[in-house]
């Protein structure tokens, strides 16, 4: 049995997890709490799952559960107790196999452990006679050795040419240096000024583009004001048209009556011209009349 595991804990542990809504099991307790062998956690897992049932078989007794409802809630438990423990022995197999496939990786790495050893005994009997075998070369090579000693002696004297023939190269390349040292300042003086006549054409341009975009924010302003002034004068024209539009319209009307006017006129006047007309008439014919009456008396 692990230190500190009892069935308490245990009993608490798979209390806790049934109150969260979850089934007990075995992975379960041992993650709650953080230890215990899985044949220990699965013994005392079944002595919880024995108290529970003789818990709600207790509680099935109670006189405010009808006898219908506790008998279902009996059944019900032994059918998920019964699924719980094939659920356990379950696990516990598993697990099981797990701890005999790892027994069987053991007994193979101990085997392949077993034949590496008897490859490395091989190898250092094969080393000692590479040691042999290097002693005997290295007495070819402590003649290969004075051989080439003599042949340094010899190039001893070759080097002492060439020593020679360097310091001249040594001094045509000071010569040379020197050349192309003129050279680089003659043209790091060419580059400055090309890169000051490229600075000033580029400085121009700056100026000229600035111009231009003051030139261009001077027309564009202008324009608008322009348009502006456009938009402004069709306003003021549009609302001329709509008070001529207005005005001859009130002339129309006007004139509508001037001319209802003239026509009253021009017939009042035309009847009384045929009365005046009539009336000489009249006039005309009473005249010699009284003209005789007058000369009867």
């Amino acid at each position: 049995m692990p230190r500190g595991i009892t069935q308490d804990q245990v009993n608490q542990a798979a209390d806790a997890i049934v109150a969260t809504g979850e089934r007990p099991t075995v992975e379960k307790i041992r993650n709650h709490l953080g230890t215990g062998s899985p044949n220990t956690v699965t013994r005392m897992l079944e002595m919880w799952r024995q108290g529970l049932s003789e818990r709600l078989r207790q509680a099935s007794l109670l006189p405010e559960l009808p006898d219908e409802v506790g008998q279902a809630m009996t059944a019900l438990w032994a059918q998920a107790l019964q699924h719980a423990r094939a659920q356990a022995q379950q696990e516990l197999q598993a697990e099981r196999e797990a701890l005999q496939r790892a027994t069987a990786t053991l007994e193979v790495r101990a085997s392949e452990h077993t034949v590496h050893l008897a490859a490395a005994e091989a190898e250092r009997a094969q080393a000692v006679e590479a040691a042999k075998l290097a002693v005997g070369r290295a007495e070819v090579q402590q003649q290969l050795i004075d051989r080439l000693e003599s042949e340094l002696k010899v190039q001893a004297g070759e080097r002492e040419r060439l020593v020679a023939q360097h310091q001249a190269l040594a001094a045509t390349e000071s010569q040379l240096r020197q050349e192309i040292q003129a050279i680089e300042a003659q043209t790091a003086r060419e580059r400055e000024r090309w890169q000051h006549h490229v600075q000033s054409v580029e400085d121009r341009a700056h100026a000229q583009v600035d111009q231009a975009r003051i030139d261009l924010k001077a027309v564009r302003s202008e324009l608008a004001d322009v348009r502006k002034q456009h938009r402004e004068d069709q306003r003021v024209q549009l609302q001329r048209i709509a008070e001529v539009t207005q005005a001859l319209s009130i002339a129309e009307r006007e004139a509508s009556h001037q001319r209802g006017v003239a026509e009253a006129l021009t017939l009042k006047l035309a009847r009384g011209t045929r009365t005046e007309k009539t009336q000489r008439k009249r006039n005309a014919k009473g005249t010699p009349r009284r003209t005789r009456h007058v000369s009867g008396r």
